[in-house]
């Protein structure tokens, strides 16, 4: 069985947990002519906190022999400040959003499990989505503030809801 776990940068997913729970989500941005339903760079805002949380993905194969690909998904932290340039970017601020639990998203299928997708719900059981989109390093998006198609590389119901890094599924 191939595992292809959920990266995070040079951020400790327990700090990626903690900024996910403990801010409230007031914004995201993505790159110029990019939508939620298909994006190569989401950056999540959260409200009095410089940290931002980058998402993308990204793929490998089972390594078999065979061409099939699976995505899994890319998260890390870093500070607003160390962006660059942001004119290529779209902010869209939404109304703040806290989320009481969050779990990963697994694909697991052909010997291969693929930590593909992200799944935050705020205390009224409203949920804000994120996993590999069909596109090679992409993510799609499903909330209630965008309106957009969700096109994820797996459909959301042949996923499994998992706990994160130990911790109890929230």
């Amino acid at each position: 069985m191939k595992c292809l776990p959920m990266k995070t940068g040079n951020s400790e997913l327990n700090k990626i947990i903690e900024l996910l729970l403990g801010s409230k989500l007031i914004g995201f941005e993505i790159p110029k002519n990019q939508s939620l339903s298909c994006t190569w760079s989401l950056r999540l805002f959260f409200e009095n906190c410089s940290d931002v949380l980058c998402c993308s993905s990204d793929v490998a194969s089972a390594g078999n022999g065979d061409w099939q690909e699976y995505g899994f998904l890319k998260l890390d932290i870093t500070d607003e400040s160390s962006l660059g340039s942001r004119d290529k970017f779209n902010f869209r601020e939404i109304t703040p959003i806290a989320f009481t639990k969050v779990s990963k998203l697994v694909n697991n299928e052909d010997d291969v499990v693929a930590e593909c997708g992200l799944l935050m719900t705020t205390e009224e059981e409203k949920q804000v989505v994120i996993s590999t989109a069909p596109a090679p390093g992409a993510v799609t998006v499903k909330a209630e503030f965008y309106d957009g198609e969700y096109d994820p590389e797996i459909l959301f119901e042949d996923l499994q809801q998992t706990k994160l890094n130990g911790q109890p599924l929230y």
